[in-house]
Order: structure tokens, then C-alpha cells, then sequence
């Protein structure tokens, strides 16, 4: 049995990967701000790395401020890498995104490589796995691209591959059993979108409403994205889950007419 700390463990993809690990019987610790594990101060990271062989990480800040994603992810790194180290544990695996390292004028991306550079540069192996968007990321996409007064979410015209969080908890949880280091890998769902096209089927499926247009001079998350910035690379994994098997008829009418298959 494997002793597993899961950073972020109550979050979207966490608790996903907690119950996997769970079921096929690893000994699981759930580490998060509401178990008392803080990545900016350190709070806590000494007891839940004590003991395991394996720490998963999947913590994310919800700030959309740039000095607070920058301070949390460059604490988190200098935490992460000390107490890794002093407990022993013999893998790293870290959730990152897609594109982080293409799209530098977005303040969470740019933070999120540092994370990366820090990770890999300390003692302990690591895997990074990059993985596109969440289905389920959707409303946060829509709620951080929608104006002050309420108005609709303006997209850019970018295109995204988007990926079921079920299927990165699992790639997440076989990686694990993987050896280390591994290389860095990609994650993306099987059809790409446009991606005011995602965002749209994906909240009708959700029931949440809110206009959503596509806008060329749009940013995301604060920074200008290139067109392809966002899609994954050639040797890819592609999950099996698609948007239309997600969201059932809403994502097979919205996505008919814009989606294309991953191979083109």
C-alpha cells in the first residue's frame, strides 16, 4: 500500500483522484486549506508529507489578482520543494495546464511555469502532466471574462481541447504507479472548439445562464492567448471523453457546426 498526500484533495480534480487512489486501496491523505495545509506559509505541509512516498498535486489559488497568483505559486514552490525533501517523498506529481509555458502574458500562466521550473528543479522526481480545460472549468472561464456590470462574457477566438476533469484524475492517479521522473505530458479531450463554442455548451449543460459572445480583442485571464496557444501537443494523450457524451444533446446541437476532430 502506498502512502499518497493529495495537495488540493477537496478541489474538482482532487477529490476525483482521492477516490481512485481510495478504492484501489492506497492509504490517502487529503491536504487543503480546510485540513489546516496552507502552500503560502507552509502551515502543515510538514505533517501531511510525513511518511509519504507520493505527493499529487492539484492546488490552485482562486485569485485573479496578479501579485496574489504570483505569491501564491512562488511560496507554494519554495514550500513544496523543502518539505518534500525533509519527509522524503519519492515522486512528485503536479497538475499543470496546457499552453502554460506559450501564453507568458497571462499572469496565472507565467506563475504556473515558475511553479514548474521550481518543481523540477528540486531534489525530489517529478511528472507534470498538462492538461486543457475542464469541462467543469467553464463557469470560472465565463465569470472572469464577463464585465463589472454584470455583462456577457467575451471570449477570444482561441481554440481549446477541452478535457473531462473524470478522465485527468485518472490519467493523475495512473501516473502514481508510473515511473520517475517521467517526462512532461499532455492531456486534452478528443475534439476541439472554439472557445465561446465550449463555454456555451458546456453552461446550458450546467443550467447556467449568461450571454457569452466571441470577441477578437477579448484576453484570458488578463493576457493576450495566440489562436493555437492553447492546444495541446502532437504526442498528446487524448482521453475518451468527448464535450457531446458530457453534456448529451445540448453539446451534440451547440457543438455540431464548430468542432473538429483532434487530428486536424
Amino acid at each position: 500500500m502506498t502512502t499518497i498526500t493529495v495537495l488540493g484533495g477537496t478541489g474538482t480534480i482532487g477529490t476525483q483522484v482521492v477516490r481512485l487512489l481510495r478504492a484501489r486501496g492506497d492509504d490517502v491523505r487529503v491536504a487543503s486549506r480546510a485540513s489546516g495545509v496552507d502552500l503560502v506559509t507552509g502551515q502543515g505541509l510538514r505533517e501531511a508529507f510525513d511518511g509519504a512516498q507520493v505527493v499529487v498535486d492539484t492546488a490552485k489559488t482562486g485569485s485573479l489578482d496578479p501579485a496574489g497568483i504570483d505569491e501564491f505559486f512562488a511560496r507554494a514552490g519554495e514550500h513544496l520543494t523543502r518539505y518534500e525533501r525533509e519527509a522524503g517523498v519519492q515522486h512528485h506529481v503536479m497538475l499543470s495546464i496546457v499552453g502554460s509555458d506559450r501564453a507568458p502574458d497571462v499572469p496565472f500562466y507565467a506563475a504556473k511555469v515558475r511553479l514548474e521550473d521550481a518543481v523540477r528543479a528540486g531534489e525530489v522526481p517529478c511528472t507534470i502532466l498538462h492538461a486543457t480545460q475542464f469541462f467543469e472549468f467553464a463557469p470560472t472561464i465565463a465569470r472572469a471574462s464577463a464585465g463589472p456590470d454584470g455583462g456577457p462574457a467575451r471570449l477570444a477566438p482561441v481554440l481549446v481541447q477541452p478535457v473531462a476533469g473524470a478522465d485527468v484524475a485518472a490519467e493523475l492517479a495512473r501516473l502514481v504507479d508510473g515511473p520517475s521522473p517521467m517526462p512532461d505530458l499532455d492531456l486534452a479531450g478528443p475534439e476541439r472548439f472554439e472557445l465561446d463554442v465550449f463555454v456555451r455548451a458546456a453552461l446550458a449543460h450546467l443550467g447556467e445562464a449568461g450571454a457569452v459572445v466571441r470577441d477578437p480583442d477579448a484576453t484570458y485571464f488578463g493576457g493576450i492567448v495566440d489562436r493555437g496557444a492553447l492546444l495541446p501537443g502532437p504526442e498528446a494523450r487524448i482521453a475518451p471523453t468527448a464535450l457531446r457524451d458530457w453534456t448529451g444533446a445540448v453539446g451534440r446541437t451547440i457543438g455540431a457546426l464548430h468542432t473538429s476532430p483532434a487530428d486536424t
